[in-house]
């Protein structure tokens, strides 16, 4: 008879997607994982495969969770406009230490790409949701007659997605806070 878990995998994949955005990837050993996590090293291997498993899991929810957030955003706000000053005004304001831990995501392609397919692939399922999400919204800004574009919806998605993820890396930086609210409302400008 088999012992059951006296885990939630779920719960371990959160705290282990905390360390490795605290800490990178390459930082974080199965010692670390196995302290933090407060599990035993057959567990890890056992339900998740290993260190480099579960970061992927990690990152996966994650990507998950900034795709989902994205989407209520967007539907929740009658204006893309509205809807980017929300998303860099709570990317700016989100509380320390993640916010000056950057973006997971960005995080982790600067530090394993191009030498791991697995990232790549979770990275451009991310970029290209999160364009296609802001793209929606320009056009149906467009249809709405919100706003009149100089570029294409795409070049502009592209623009927007740009932006955020330039915000989270500056915030990392300890840029300071003027500067990007300034870099907010200089793009905000552009979708009047």
């Amino acid at each position: 008879m088999s012992r059951q878990k006296e885990f939630d995998p779920d719960q371990i994949i959160q705290k282990a997607m905390v360390l490795f955005w605290e800490k990178g990837y390459t930082a974080t050993s199965v010692d670390d994982l196995v302290t933090h996590l407060n599990l035993n090293r057959s567990s890890l291997y056992h339900t998740f495969g290993g260190k480099h498993d579960l970061f992927v899991l990690a990152l996966q929810s994650y990507r998950q969770q900034i795709i989902t957030a994205l989407a209520q955003m967007l539907e929740s706000t009658p204006s893309l406009k509205e809807a980017f000053w929300l998303i860099c005004t709570q990317s700016i304001e989100s509380h320390p230490p993640m916010n000056q831990w950057g973006c997971f995501m960005v995080n982790c392609i600067t530090e394993l790409l191009p030498h791991d397919p697995k990232v790549a692939a979770i990275a451009t399922g991310y970029t290209d949701a999160v364009q296609a999400l802001i793209l929606m919204k320009i056009q149906q800004d467009i249809e709405a007659q919100r706003i009149t574009l100089n570029h294409s919806p795409t070049e502009l998605a592209f623009f927007l997605f740009n932006t955020f993820q330039g915000l989270k890396v500056m915030l990392k930086t300890g840029s300071p806070l003027v500067s990007l609210y300034a870099v907010r409302d200089i793009t905000l400008s552009l979708l009047d």
